[in-house]
């Protein structure tokens, strides 16, 4: 329970309790997303959830994209995908994409502006799935 009210309501009493319910509302909805903080060797970089395209893995490290740089990590596929938020899918066992960044696919590849990237038999489903999701 947010608030208590009691019988006869009076219009200011009311409109106060109303106020508790809506303003926490309004906080959680918050468009802009918390950084990502990679640690790549013994430097943390600062990146922005909005901004990474893609990331690619080769042997035990990761690789962040962005439109300016890249971020080498030495984590897994799994750990990165707990890390970022639901638009991230991985369409190969070794890319994760954001699928806010891709700009045309056929059944075999994404692209990302002009960089193609593999779907993986067994990715393609569930990115077709999520693709057609916010679509509707």
């Amino acid at each position: 329970a947010v608030d208590y009210l009691l019988k006869p309501i009076s219009m200011d009493r009311f409109m106060k309790a109303m106020t508790k319910i809506i303003e926490p509302s309004r906080v959680t909805t918050q468009t802009t997303p918390l950084p990502l903080w990679v640690k790549s060797g013994n430097k943390t970089y600062k990146l922005s959830i909005d901004d990474i395209l893609y990331l690619r893995k080769d042997g035990n490290y990761l690789t962040y994209f962005t439109s300016t740089t890249k971020v080498m990590a030495r984590e897994s596929v799994g750990e990165a995908l707990s890390k970022l938020p639901s638009f991230f899918v991985q369409c190969h066992k070794s890319h994760i994409i954001n699928i806010r960044h891709i700009t045309s696919f056929t059944k075999e590849s994404v692209f990302i502006n002009e960089i193609e990237i593999s779907i993986g038999s067994s990715f393609r489903d569930n990115l077709t799935k999520v693709i057609t999701e916010i679509n509707n």
